[in-house]
């Protein structure tokens, strides 16, 4: 069963950091092209400081909602590179919020 599970993990995320960092910018390549966006900052030996990236539906509702753009916390650490996940998410005039996006940043201080 390991074995199994060992070989399903490698297919979809890679059996590297070189190839899974391939598949990552593939699937952020893919949601441009499908009308979404990405960002992504690499330190000059290519090491992964942040992204953010935003799915055709998210970039969509962002334009349609986007009066105020916000994100009230972020995951510890969830990744090797101890980057924090934090949605992003938008606040329209009569107080709705929807969900735009998503990054990974270094420190919850943003400014």
């Amino acid at each position: 069963m390991n074995r199994v599970m060992k070989k399903g993990r490698q297919k979809m995320y890679g059996h590297d950091d070189s190839e899974s960092m391939a598949l990552f910018v593939e699937k952020l390549v893919e949601w441009k092209q499908k009308g979404g966006y990405y960002n992504i900052v690499c330190s000059g030996d290519g090491t992964l400081e942040s992204w953010a990236g935003q799915l055709p539906l998210e970039v969509s509702l962002a334009k349609q909602y986007g009066q105020t753009l916000y994100y009230c916390d972020s995951t510890h650490n969830s990744s090797k590179y101890e980057l924090k996940a934090a949605p992003l998410c938008s606040i329209d005039a009569l107080g709705r919020n929807c969900h735009v996006g998503y990054m990974m940043i270094p420190s919850e201080q943003l400014c």
